[in-house]
């Protein structure tokens, strides 16, 4: 295995691991919205995180409709992941209606209140009748909160087409691709992974393992190719490796082993004074008076 392999495997277990999460997670802010229709096909696109507002308080004084549709036979989870709204007991000042249609003169979805407030977010999930609802929202000139967050996902009734979609515990029909997301898409987190303290140390052992095994494969691949290789070309191959310096001695200085012209290779014996001004170097078995540097 060589070194970019593993490099690249990683790199596609990331990419497969996020690649959910960068299909599914689209986020509104109900404030920017009023007025519009969001389409969600079902089939690419899965689910939706809508807010009040991405600012850290929803504005007084607001009046604001967003309807929600998806295409037959899908309808929507509606699932609260949080609730701020400023509270009064009939809800009459800053509420939340959710209708189960394209308009308000729809009922309300089924087990919602008609208006809802305060800091008490539903419980379980919601289900609409249709393939479209409505949401509207509506503050007063006092006092501001920070709104509400909610997961919508479109699911349909079973048979589930396969591994394409995923058959929740209680008999809805998602899209496989949000399984083990960190949403309830569901509404009974039964599309939620069991993320156990044994299962957390066992993926973390087998990418440790994988990475020492890459490790190792890498060293004994470099080994195994060296150990193969031809004698003379490791020969040739350190000689390359070798750092070899080019010097020409200044005119007026004589070295006694300096090469002479002839075609043989002089083989003149190192003289028995030491020259400060030139050394000779060796490369492998072969003496080569080639190298001159002067000191």
């Amino acid at each position: 295995m060589k070194k970019f392999d593993l490099r690249n495997i990683i790199l596609m277990m990331v990419f497969y691991m996020t690649l959910p999460r960068a299909l599914k997670a689209k986020k509104y802010a109900m404030d920017e919205k009023c007025g519009k229709t969001i389409t969600m096909d079902g089939k690419i696109f899965h689910s939706a995180n809508i807010q009040q507002t991405f600012r850290n308080n929803y504005a007084l004084n607001t009046r604001c409709r967003v309807l929600f549709e998806t295409m037959e036979p899908y309808r929507f989870i509606i699932v609260f992941k949080r609730l701020d709204i400023e509270f009064e007991p009939l809800c009459d000042d800053d509420n939340l209606q959710i209708f189960d249609g394209n308009s308000t003169s729809h009922p309300t979805i089924k087990g919602l209140p008609s208006r809802i407030c305060g800091q008490e977010r539903p419980p379980g999930s919601y289900v609409s009748t249709s393939s479209q609802i409505m949401m509207a929202f509506h503050s007063d000139f006092y006092d501001v909160r920070d709104g509400f967050e909610i997961t919508l996902t479109t699911f349909r009734e079973p048979p589930c087409e396969g591994e394409e979609e995923f058959r929740c515990r209680n008999g809805r029909c998602i899209s496989a691709l949000l399984q083990c997301d960190g949403t309830n898409n569901c509404g009974d987190y039964s599309d939620e992974c069991q993320w156990t303290a044994g299962v957390l140390v066992g993926i973390l052992g087998g990418v440790l393992f994988l990475t020492i095994a890459g490790i190792v494969a890498v060293r004994f691949g470099r080994k195994k190719r060296l150990l193969k290789m031809p004698r003379k070309l490791k020969k040739d191959k350190t000689r390359e490796m070798t750092l070899e310096i080019f010097s020409t001695p200044e005119e007026d200085v004589k070295c006694e082993h300096q090469p002479t012209t002839s075609s043989k290779r002089s083989q003149a014996p190192v003289p028995e004074v030491h020259q400060s001004h030139c050394h000779l170097y060796k490369i492998g078995e072969e003496t080569r008076d080639k190298t001159h540097i002067k000191i």
